[in-house]
């Protein structure tokens, strides 16, 4: 999804308040839902009234992705980052923060535009030890905090 592309027309407001990005990927033209959380609708905020938001209809003054990967390669050279900074990183670097805390696989292919699951599977995970490590850790503290078997198991 173009950042550049975000306008007023794509926030939706839910009966209870809370509010969403929705938006065609330009890609495979799939429909992404994005829930707007608190530090990103500050940031929405703060852009209310940009001139350049206002006179170009945007939510954000960004540029193309091409001239943002463009100033992110500058950011990585200067910063000296070893990782190859581009808006694809971003994105899968939030999806990958999502899944590893515990968001349903569902949401994130929801909010990435995926119609199938086995896609952002495939792409945005990762197994590693650790994760197996602490779902099995989540496991038996559930498995603690039930009734404990029978002596005749």
């Amino acid at each position: 999804m173009d950042v550049s592309r975000l306008s007023s027309v794509h926030v939706v407001t839910k009966e209870d308040g809370s509010q969403l990005l929705k938006i065609k990927r330009g890609k495979n033209d799939n429909m992404c839902t994005i829930p707007l959380v608190p530090k990103a609708l500050r940031i929405l905020q703060k852009y209310a009234n940009n001139p350049d938001c206002l006179e170009k209809n945007r939510l954000l003054p960004v540029y193309a992705n091409q001239v943002m990967n463009r100033i992110l390669k500058e950011i990585q050279a200067i910063c000296k980052i070893p990782v190859r900074l581009t808006t694809h990183v971003a994105r899968k670097t939030c999806a990958s923060y999502y899944i590893a805390n515990n968001v349903p696989l569902t949401s994130v292919a929801t909010m990435l535009g995926h119609k199938k699951t086995s896609t952002t599977e495939q792409y945005y995970t990762k197994r590693t030890e650790e994760a197996v490590i602490r779902h099995i850790k989540e496991f038996q503290d559930r498995q603690n905090d039930e009734e404990p078997l029978s002596e005749a198991v």
